[in-house]
């Protein structure tokens, strides 16, 4: 989503640029466009082709921050489901 929005944003920014005329604008805009959409799409190959281990650090982290600072983030269903049928 936030791709969307900033290549819109640029979009937009380079129509009013090139009102004025100004080549050295639409070509900076141009460049700045391109280097994001290359970022993006590096950043999305790196965390494919460590998908395992990312995901594996995202998980640590939130255990950690539901251990340690007692914030629970994702509720145990099972646990609740079981005393509710032991309770019937």
């Amino acid at each position: 989503m936030a791709g969307i929005i900033s290549g819109a944003a640029a979009t937009i920014i380079n129509i009013q640029l090139q009102r004025l005329e100004n080549s050295l604008y639409t070509g900076l805009i141009s460049v700045v466009a391109a280097l994001t959409i290359g970022g993006k799409a590096l950043g999305e190959s790196l965390f494919i082709k460590f998908s395992r281990n990312n995901i594996f650090q995202v998980g640590k982290t939130l255990q950690f921050v539901e251990e340690k600072l007692h914030i629970v983030i994702i509720k145990d269903t099972k646990k609740i489901k079981s005393k509710n049928q032991q309770d019937n």
